[in-house]
């Protein structure tokens, strides 16, 4: 076995050297691409969301064409009919949406009679209910999210603030 020379210790420091110094900086440049990676995926999962919500409300507005003044019980409900392709989950939770549903408060939209101005006179001054049965189902969805996004929707920048709801339901002021 022949002992190693000293010109041969010093050309494989410089070699790990440079290893070192090339691996530092590829994790200086990999730190600065993964905030950047996650503000990308979060505005893709934005975009999901809107796309969802209105793919929702656009379903439950065809649900009602066909069955004026009911809405559907389920988001399952509107898959069998073939209104929605698929019951989705929030793109930014990766759980079920919360379901906006007809009677909750304050944001479900007016029973049948009712008037959507609520500075509207009304007729049933007396405290009687209005006639037939009010409607019930689900006229919206809400991410349970409540991240702050990159961009408004609705004026909205927290994700549990985007209602997805039908025409007739009341936007938050």
């Amino acid at each position: 076995m022949a002992a190693p020379t000293a010109s041969g210790d010093t050309a494989g420091g410089y070699v790990l050297l440079g290893v070192m110094i090339g691996v530092a900086l590829l994790a200086v440049g990999l730190s600065a691409a993964v905030p950047l990676w996650s503000r990308v995926l979060q505005r893709e999962r934005e975009a999901e969301l809107v796309f969802r919500g209105e793919a929702v409300v656009r379903a439950i507005e065809r649900f009602q064409e066909e069955r004026p003044g009911v809405f559907p019980e389920s988001l399952e409900e509107l898959v069998d009919g073939r209104y929605l392709r698929s019951v989705w989950l929030d793109p930014m939770t990766g759980r079920p949406f919360r379901l906006l549903r007809v009677g909750d408060e304050p944001s479900s939209p007016p029973a049948a009679g009712e008037p959507e101005d609520p500075d509207a006179d009304d007729a049933d001054d007396a405290g009687e209910a209005a006639e037939g049965p009010s409607p019930t189902g689900i006229f919206g969805i809400v991410s349970t999210s409540t991240d702050l996004g990159f961009r408004l929707y609705q004026g909205q920048r927290r994700y549990s603030d985007w209602r997805f709801t039908t025409t007739g339901a009341p936007r938050p002021q």
